[in-house]
C-alpha cells in the first residue's frame, strides 16, 4: 500500500498528527499549477479526439473565469 503522509499541526494547544491527502497548495496571483488527468493504470481517458478537445475547451473557459 505505502506510507500515508501526515501533517503535524496544533489543535487546542496540543501537537497532533493528522493524515492528509497531499501537501497544501501554494496559491498566489499568477502562480503556475501542474494538472494531470489520466485513467486507472495510466489508461487513456478519452475515446475520441473530439472529447479531448472539448475537455481542453473546459480548461480554457475555467481559467478565463477564475
Amino acid at each position: 500500500m505505502g506510507v500515508r503522509p501526515t501533517l503535524l499541526t496544533r489543535v487546542d494547544g496540543f501537537d497532533a498528527e493528522f493524515p492528509v491527502g497531499r501537501p497544501l497548495r501554494i496559491a498566489y496571483p499568477g502562480a503556475f499549477h501542474h494538472i494531470t488527468s489520466r485513467g486507472n493504470d495510466r489508461r487513456s481517458i478519452f475515446q475520441k479526439k473530439k472529447d479531448y478537445e472539448r475537455f481542453l475547451g473546459y480548461l480554457v473557459s475555467t481559467t478565463e473565469r477564475h
